[in-house]
């Protein structure tokens, strides 16, 4: 009994002339579908043309293209005038691990996979990158497979003729970075096209633009960067960055506060002599100190968008212990005292020590230290 109910309520079907059932096919099937529709299945696509179910518009099919083809055509890459997404934390560590000339062609890739399947066979980046008639040409086949080789397992993997490129929170991951830090810069993607000394001089000056502005010294530069001082300055000049030196006043000038400043501050302390009474009465003396210098970057800023799901990506992997490169986690170079605040109120809340914040004359900064009287506010 039970057979033959279900046989009652089962649908009338045809049969074809190959055997195989299907059924009838509806009034408003579409005349004309692309030939990749069903991943070049003729069965997928037979079963599609005979779906039951109404499409309203489907012309945007059309200008689809199929994943499995290779895009090795030059007409098909972006404009060369088009700006990449670059975060400063990810570039400096590129430069601290001595990667910047593998990541330059991670960079390229990510931004001429137009389609976004996050793949390139090698023919194509042969073709993109060092082919005579393309506009991003940077080097030559040999030293591309060489860069290949060096950029294998961190910022791809190859496999059946295939770049598989990695994402940014495996990228970092690889190069031992724990978080991205600072927002997110436009870089120009004609400048990865030029010598490799220009791309580090960008890669470089990408965390100066990401930055507010606030002074910072060589020596935290050189720690978190890798670059030394003397790098540090070509680069500043190549990039067109620019830099502002600052100073600040102190208490008046004593004996004893003398030696104090001299022992904190070293060189950078002189006598500033008041002639026109700005800091107090005319003719007066006092304790001044150079500070380290302000930078600001070329590159505009962008949103942070997907930073924070990154970040939790980033955390996770390293939890998993899959840093690819074996390099420890550098990420304690940004973990440094700030003394640097917007505004005074900010600076005194925090612990005892000497903290800064800017007065309305520029290259000048007012001073607090529980050890002396802070510094006038008539700058």
């Amino acid at each position: 009994m039970r057979q033959a109910s279900r046989r009652r309520l089962e649908t009338p079907v045809g049969t074809c002339d190959h055997g195989r059932t299907t059924t009838p096919t509806p009034s408003h099937t579409l005349p004309q579908l692309p030939k990749h529709l069903g991943w070049h299945s003729q069965r997928v696509t037979a079963v599609l043309q005979r779906s039951p179910h109404p499409v309203a518009d489907l012309s945007w099919l059309t200008k689809l293209k199929p994943v499995t083809q290779p895009i090795n055509k030059l007409t098909d890459l972006p404009a060369r005038s088009a700006a990449i997404k670059l975060h400063p934390t990810l570039a400096l560590a590129m430069l601290r691990q001595k990667q910047a000339a593998a990541g330059r062609v991670w960079l390229l890739l990510r931004h001429l996979d137009t389609i976004g399947c996050g793949w390139v066979t090698a023919a194509d980046a042969r073709v993109w990158l060092t082919g005579q008639k393309s506009a991003w040409r940077f080097c030559g086949w040999r030293q591309l497979r060489n860069l290949m080789a060096q950029g294998e397992g961190i910022f791809w993997t190859y496999h059946g003729g295939r770049l598989w490129l990695k994402s940014v929170a495996k990228v970092a991951a690889a190069l031992g970075v724990e978080r991205l830090h600072g927002r997110p810069v436009a870089l120009d993607a004609r400048l990865l096209t030029q010598k490799i000394g220009m791309v580090r001089a960008h890669f470089y000056a990408s965390f100066h633009s990401s930055r507010n502005g606030g002074p910072i010294a060589r020596q935290t530069l050189e720690r978190v960067s890798g670059v030394s001082g003397r790098c540090q300055q070509t680069y500043e000049q190549k990039a067109r960055v620019v830099r502002r030196h600052n100073f600040t006043v102190g208490a008046k000038s004593q004996s004893e506060h003398q030696e104090e400043q001299a022992w904190q501050h070293g060189r950078a302390a002189f006598e500033l002599l008041d002639v026109n009474g700005r800091q107090g009465k005319p003719g007066r003396s006092y304790l001044a100190w150079q500070l380290p210098n302000s930078y600001e970057g070329p590159h505009a800023r962008q949103s942070r968008g997907a930073q924070k799901r990154i970040n939790r990506e980033l955390a996770d992997l390293l939890t998993q212990g899959t840093a690819g490169n074996g390099q420890p986690p550098t990420d304690a170079a940004f973990a440094t005292p700030r003394r640097f605040f917007r505004n005074g109120r900010a600076a005194v809340k925090t612990s005892q020590r000497e903290v800064y914040w800017p007065s309305p004359t520029p290259a000048f900064w007012f001073v607090f230290n529980p050890g002396f009287k802070p510094s006038s506010r008539r700058l």
